[in-house]
């Protein structure tokens, strides 16, 4: 299925270009993801991230692009890439040893040129995960959370 800036269209076979305008179009909607997980979860001290000082993005599985990450250096926290995490009794950096929480993008889903459904969460500790569905919407400022339904939270 091709992505364009507008969102899904329909199938067409492979054109470098619909590929390129694809990965464009997910990387827009998981950076509004990002965005939104960090200024709800992870910077907010009042929450139980109070000792998180470093978040780590991971998508699919793997660390996403790392134009993703730059596009994320105004947060307010660090940001880097999920394999720079390890899990002790929580997620620390493993270079300097900081406390953090992995943002997991686990799936993206398509349902019109405007809807997208996230399935993602977090990952600081046993006791600090949680898993969800994000209904995201394309508005005149971009791609915003509309509604969040909890599937899992320790």
């Amino acid at each position: 299925m091709v992505v364009d800036e507008d969102g899904p269209k329909r199938p067409t076979t492979g054109v470098n270009q619909a590929t390129r305008r694809s990965t464009e179009a997910e990387a827009q909607v998981a950076i509004a993801w990002y965005r939104f997980m960090i200024s709800r979860y992870a910077s907010n001290r009042a929450h139980w991230f109070y000792r998180v000082k470093v978040v780590f993005l991971c998508q699919k599985g793997k660390d996403p692009d790392k134009a993703i990450a730059r596009q994320l250096s105004d947060c307010g926290m660090p940001v880097r890439p999920q394999s720079r995490a390890t899990v002790k009794r929580y997620v620390v950096d493993k270079v300097t040893g900081e406390p953090g929480v992995i943002l997991n993008l686990n799936a993206v889903k398509w349902q019109d040129n405007s809807h997208v459904i996230i399935e993602g969460g977090y990952y600081q500790n046993p006791r600090g995960v949680m898993k969800a569905t994000f209904t995201l919407e394309r508005s005149n400022v971009g791609w915003v959370v509309q509604k969040v339904e909890n599937v899992g939270a320790g």
